[in-house]
């Protein structure tokens, strides 16, 4: 499946800082190819704050949304993340192999 970043999200949970790369798929017909964050309704950007706002709520913990940043930063967030991991895993041996 093809998918891109089109930005990224964050919030503190008591002392937790969580970030989420938001992708899109590349064929996706609810709003056509979009490429950055300013392309999707500004309503569906309000639902989805709301929602990270309030979905700890359950649990009793209290989340502070710090919004949301560029197409451009989630790439880069992606690019290291992906070097990040190409960099600690080691091929796998083969079982064959012996």
């Amino acid at each position: 499946m093809e998918v891109r970043p089109i930005g990224r999200w964050r919030c503190v949970t008591r002392d937790w800082v969580t970030r989420r790369c938001w992708l899109w798929q590349g064929k996706s017909t609810l709003q056509g190819r979009l490429e950055l964050l300013s392309e999707i309704y500004p309503h569906m950007l309000k639902e989805i704050t709301h929602f990270f706002s309030i979905y700890k709520d359950l649990e009793g913990k209290r989340v502070e949304v710090k919004g949301w940043q560029d197409a451009s930063f989630a790439r880069a967030k992606v690019l290291d993340a992906q070097q990040a991991l190409t960099s600690i895993t080691r091929p796998i041996r083969s079982c064959a192999a012996k």
